[in-house]
C-alpha cells in the first residue's frame, strides 16, 4: 500500500504546475507543424499581435486543413528587471517549445507589434538565421499581399557573427526549430493564410547555414553552395594570374621579382606591429575607462567611443612603425607593395571564410578592389579604390554603429590576431599611398610626421570627451533601477544599470520613511517542509505572493550531497550539483509551489528571491528627490531558511 501511495505522489509531483500559454491546434495531427504565436506584454496584457492571432484562430476552428497548425499566445518571458538579474528562462517559450518538438518537422512565424505602413523582419539569433527558403517565401508572399517588406539584408552576417540577436528567436533557433519574426501593426491574417497553404504539402529539412542575401533587382539569395564556387573560382583565376600573368612577363619583370625578394617580410612584420598594438590599444582604452568610471565595464557606456579609442591608439602605434620603416632602406616599389596587399586579401579569403563562411562573400569583394588596385599607380586612382574598399565596409557593417547590445564583447573585445590580418592589407595599400603621394608631390613635406600628428590629435580629443563625459555622451536610453532590497529582517538600498551595480548615496531617512516598517512577510508567505518516506525524503516549498511578483527564484542546497533527485517543474543544477534553482513564471500572482523528493535524511538550505515592482504598504509611493523619479523601483525580497526532515510517521 506505501509503493502504491509513493507512486502516486510521485506521479503528482512530476505533473506541470503551471501552464500560461493559450493554445489552438487546427487541423489532423500530422507530421509536419505551422505555428503562429505572439506574447503579451510585460503585464501580461494583451497586445494587437496576440487580438489578432485570437480572432484569427476562431475564425479557422471550422476550416479543414491538410496539415496540423498550431496558434499560441504565450505569456511575456522578459520581465523588466535589470539586465545584471538574469534568471530569465524563457519558461513560456520552452513550452510551446517542447510542444512543437512533437512533430518531425516545423516552423514558427513570430508576431510582434510594429508599424502599420511595412512588415519588418528579423531572421536571426545565437550566431543562427532562418532559413533562406523562409525568407523568401514570406517575403514573396507578402509583396503579393502589397505590404512593403522592412529587411536588413546585411544583418545576416552579423547575425551569424552574434553581433545582433532576435530575443524572440532565440529559443527556437537554439533548438534548430525554423523562425522568423514579423513586426507589424495592421492586419496580417491573409498573410498567414497564404503562409499554410505554402506549407501544407511539406515543410524543407534543407537549411543553409551560410547563405548571403543581396539586393539586386529584388531578393537575391547566394546559397553555401555558390559562395563554395566563388572562392574556388576566384582561387584559381587568383592562382594562374599571380603565378603566369602578375608580373613575370612584365616590362620590369626583373626588378619586381628582385624586390619581392626583399620585401615579403614586410606583411609579416606589420601583422605582429598590427597584433602589438591592437592589445596595446584595447590596454590603454580600457585603463582610461577604469580612471574615469572606476571599473572596466564602463566602456559599455560608450562602446563606440571605446572602439575608435582602441583603433586610435593602435593607428599611433602602427604609424610610429610605419614612420621607422622608412629608414630600413627597402625598395619603394609601389607595384609590389600593391601586389603584396591582394596577396594577404586572398589569404584573407581562406582565413575569414573558416572563421565563418558568411565572410566569403565580403573577403571575395575586398580581394577583387585589391587585384584591380594594385595594377593602378596614379595617387588619383589608389585614392579612389581605397574609397571604395571604405564604402563596402560601411555597406557591410553601418548598422553596427547603432547597435549597442553586443559591441563591447564582439569587436572590442575580438580576437586580435584576425584583427590585426584583417586590417593587413589596408596598412600596405596606405603605406603605398604615401609613397605615391611623396612621388607625385615632392613639395610636400614631412608627412608622416603630419599623418602621426592628425591621428594623435583624433585621439587626444577622443580622450578629453571621455574624461569630461558631457551630457550629450550621456546613455539615452540607460535603465537604472533602485533596488530595495529586504534580507533576512535587513534591508539596504543599492542603486543598478544595466551596466553596474553601484553605490550611490541616498537619504533613507528622507526618501524611504513611509516604508520604514515594511518586512518580507508583506510581500511573501512561506510555508515548507519535508518528510522521510521510505527510502527519500518527499518535500514541498509553497510560496504564496501578496502582491504581484515579477519573477521568484527558489535555490535549494546542500553541502553533502544532491539536494533533489526529481521535482514536479523543471530545475538547473549547480555547483557540481549541490544547488537546485528554479524559477516560477513571471508577473505571478498565485501561489508558487515546488514539491520534490531526495535523499533521505538530506538536510536542506533553501533561499527564495522575489522581485516586486510595488510594496503592500505604500503602492502610490513616489521619491522626493527629482533625480530619482526617473528611477524605477525594485523590491527585493530574500528569506533563507533549513529544512530538517520529519521522521517518517
Amino acid at each position: 500500500m506505501k509503493r502504491i501511495l509513493f507512486f502516486i505522489l510521485l506521479f503528482f509531483f512530476l505533473q506541470d504546475a503551471y501552464s500560461e500559454n493559450t493554445v489552438y491546434e487546427l487541423g489532423p495531427k500530422s507530421e509536419n507543424i505551422i505555428v503562429f504565436t505572439a506574447s503579451r506584454n510585460q503585464n501580461n496584457e494583451s497586445t494587437f499581435s496576440t487580438d489578432l492571432l485570437e480572432n484569427f484562430a476562431k475564425e479557422l476552428k471550422d476550416v479543414l486543413f491538410q496539415t496540423r497548425v498550431i496558434i499560441a499566445i504565450t505569456d511575456n518571458d522578459f520581465p523588466e528587471l535589470p539586465e545584471s538579474i538574469d534568471i530569465i528562462e524563457s519558461q513560456n517559450t520552452k513550452k510551446l517549445i517542447s510542444k512543437i518538438n512533437e512533430s518531425k518537422s516545423s516552423l514558427v512565424f513570430v508576431l510582434s507589434d510594429g508599424p502599420s505602413d511595412r512588415a519588418v523582419l528579423s531572421a536571426g539569433a545565437v550566431k543562427k538565421t532562418s532559413p533562406s527558403w523562409m525568407l523568401e517565401d514570406l517575403q514573396e508572399i507578402l509583396q503579393k499581399q502589397n505590404i512593403p517588406v522592412d529587411f536588413k539584408y546585411n544583418n545576416i552576417i552579423l547575425y551569424r557573427l552574434g553581433i545582433i540577436g532576435d530575443n524572440m528567436l532565440t529559443e527556437y533557433l537554439k533548438e534548430d526549430i525554423p523562425a522568423i519574426r514579423i513586426s507589424y501593426g495592421a492586419d496580417i491574417r491573409p498573410v498567414l493564410l497564404s503562409l499554410i497553404n505554402t506549407y501544407t504539402q511539406g515543410i524543407s529539412s534543407e537549411w543553409d547555414k551560410h547563405y548571403n542575401v543581396k539586393k539586386i533587382w529584388g531578393l537575391r539569395i547566394i546559397s553555401e553552395r555558390t559562395l563554395v564556387l566563388l572562392v574556388i573560382g576566384v582561387t584559381l583565376f587568383a592562382l594562374f594570374y599571380i603565378f603566369i600573368f602578375s608580373f613575370l612577363f612584365g616590362r620590369r619583370r626583373e626588378k619586381n621579382i628582385r624586390d619581392l625578394l626583399l620585401l615579403w617580410r614586410v606583411p609579416i612584420f606589420f601583422f605582429i606591429i598590427n597584433l602589438f598594438a591592437l592589445y596595446i590599444g584595447e590596454y590603454l582604452t580600457t585603463l582610461m575607462f577604469s580612471f574615469k568610471f572606476g571599473f572596466q565595464d564602463s566602456i559599455k557606456f560608450l562602446p563606440v567611443t571605446a572602439i575608435l579609442l582602441k583603433l586610435l591608439f593602435a593607428a599611433i602605434i602602427i604609424s610610429l612603425f610605419a614612420y621607422v620603416n622608412r629608414y630600413l632602406k627597402l625598395p619603394n616599389n609601389i607595384f609590389i607593395y600593391g601586389y603584396l596587399a591582394s596577396i594577404v586579401c586572398f589569404f584573407n579569403i581562406f582565413i575569414f571564410s573558416r572563421v565563418n563562411l558568411s565572410l566569403a562573400i565580403l573577403v571575395l569583394e575586398i580581394y577583387i578592389l585589391s587585384f584591380f588596385s594594385y595594377h593602378f599607380q596614379k595617387l588619383y586612382a589608389q585614392i579612389l579604390f581605397l574609397i571604395l574598399n571604405s564604402l563596402l565596409l560601411v555597406y557591410y557593417f553601418s548598422d553596427v554603429l547603432f547597435i549597442k547590445d553586443n559591441l563591447i564583447d564582439v569587436l572590442f573585445y575580438a580576437n586580435n590576431i584576425l584583427a590585426a590580418m584583417f586590417i593587413l592589407p589596408y596598412m600596405l595599400m596606405f603605406i603605398r599611398l604615401f609613397m605615391q603621394l611623396k612621388k607625385e608631390r615632392p613639395m610636400i613635406k614631412f608627412m608622416h610626421l603630419k599623418i602621426i600628428g592628425a591621428i594623435t590629435l583624433i585621439t587626444c580629443v577622443f580622450v578629453v570627451l571621455v574624461l569630461i563625459y558631457p551630457p550629450f555622451l550621456h546613455l539615452k536610453n540607460k535603465k537604472e533601477f533602485i533596488l530595495y532590497n529586504i534580507e533576512n529582517e535587513n534591508k539596504y538600498i543599492s542603486l543598478i544599470s544595466n551596466i553596474k551595480n553601484k553605490p550611490e548615496r541616498i537619504d533613507e531617512d528622507k526618501e524611504f520613511y513611509k516604508l520604514s516598517g515594511i518586512r518580507e512577510d508583506d510581500f511573501i508567505k512561506v510555508q515548507a517542509g519535508t518528510q522521510n518516506y521510505l527510502e527519500r525524503v518527499i518535500g514541498e516549498v509553497n510560496i504564496n505572493p501578496l502582491i504581484k511578483a515579477a519573477v521568484i527564484q527558489v535555490i535549494i542546497s546542500r553541502t553533502d550531497g544532491f539536494p533533489i533527485y526529481e521535482a514536479n517543474m523543471d530545475f538547473k543544477k549547480s555547483n557540481e550539483g549541490k544547488k537546485a534553482e528554479f524559477i516560477s513564471p513571471i508577473n505571478l500572482t498565485e501561489p508558487f509551489s515546488i514539491k520534490f523528493s531526495g535523499e533521505k535524511n538530506a538536510v536542506l538550505h533553501v533561499k527564495i528571491l522575489a522581485w516586486f515592482y510595488d510594496n503592500p504598504l505604500n503602492p502610490n509611493f513616489e521619491f522626493l528627490n527629482d533625480n530619482l523619479k526617473n528611477k524605477k523601483m525594485i523590491f527585493h525580497v530574500i528569506k533563507e531558511f533549513d529544512l530538517i526532515p520529519k521522521t517518517e510517521s
